[in-house]
């Protein structure tokens, strides 16, 4: 049964250029619909206190920029079904409990690593997560 609905979790990292490729290839060749979603990412291990919103602003309006990319270069493909999500907070958290059912997936495709390495030392990977936590079927790209 080929995909309907793909999820793709994007940032700026190398590994996450390879996850949009191969989403392309995939959303392509199953005529399925693309939602590209990202994280402003707000560290739950910090002591300091919660972002204000000047830098908050400032990561949004910079997650908006790549997540047109991302959605500009998918149009270019030919893939004529594509949506984008934005959401803060904890990447994995984020993705599971607010995105997921937002969208209802039958495909999550994400990265091997992320931009994140502190939040992956402390508390694991956000694919990590994902993979565990996920209904849906998960794609993780190297």
């Amino acid at each position: 049964m080929p995909y309907q609905n793909i999820l793709l979790c994007v940032d700026s990292s190398e590994e996450s250029n390879k996850a949009f490729n191969r989403a392309l290839k995939v959303t392509n060749e199953n005529g399925a619909k693309l939602t590209l979603a990202h994280v402003v990412d707000i560290p739950i291990y910090s002591d300091y206190k919660p972002y204000d919103a000047e830098i908050l602003n400032v990561a949004r309006t910079s997650a908006e920029r790549l997540l047109e990319e991302f959605k500009a270069k998918a149009v270019e493909s030919g893939i004529t079904n594509v949506q984008v999500i934005l959401e803060s907070g904890s990447a994995k958290r984020e993705i599971i409990k607010t995105i997921m059912p937002k969208v209802d997936p039958d495909l999550v495709i994400v990265g091997a690593t992320g931009t994140n390495a502190l939040e992956r030392v402390l508390v694991g990977s956000v694919s990590e997560y994902i993979i565990r936590h996920s209904p849906s079927d998960v794609l993780v790209v190297r």
